[in-house]
């Protein structure tokens, strides 16, 4: 089936075609003065498939500047916030794909900062920002081996 929907920010008519399982190229718009001109990407490193939700890009990239930042402080009790997240594997309802992940109902217990609500309701999660907690789980842990490790010497 395909629809015309809008576009929240300029109201520009999208189409929506999740009827075939048909690769899409993305297309990037500029608004210069009420005037709009559009941008094809030439290549097949950036792609959305409808049909299964799948964006696909050779890199993703966060902005992470230090100079966009404020309060910056280094996240404590890592571990046991990670401890708090359920890891799973899913079917997703409208296209029966296998994948895994986390619940964002359950994410953002532990940590809401890490949960976006849609306009609609539905709740997405932020993977990159769970990143850091990851890695300051991982160093807790090397410190308790290192620690064992000195211990059975």
């Amino acid at each position: 089936m395909t629809t015309k929907v809008r576009s929240s920010t300029l109201n520009l008519p999208i189409l929506d075609d999740n009827s075939n399982n048909a690769t899409a190229f993305v297309n990037f718009t500029y608004a210069n003065t009420g005037s709009l001109s559009t941008i094809y990407t030439s290549s097949t490193e950036l792609t959305y498939n409808p049909s299964t939700g799948t964006l696909s890009a050779t890199v993703m990239s966060s902005t992470s500047d230090e100079r966009l930042k404020d309060n910056i402080v280094t996240i404590t009790g890592a571990l046991e916030k990670v401890d708090q997240l359920r890891g799973v594997t899913f079917t997703w309802k409208n296209n029966g794909l296998n994948s895994m992940g986390l619940v964002a109902q359950e994410t953002e217990v532990v940590f809401p900062e890490a949960v976006i609500i849609k306009d609609d309701g539905i709740k997405t999660i932020n993977y990159d920002s769970i990143i850091g907690v990851l890695v300051e789980a991982i160093k807790e842990l090397k410190s308790e081996v290192e620690e064992l490790k000195k211990e059975a010497k």
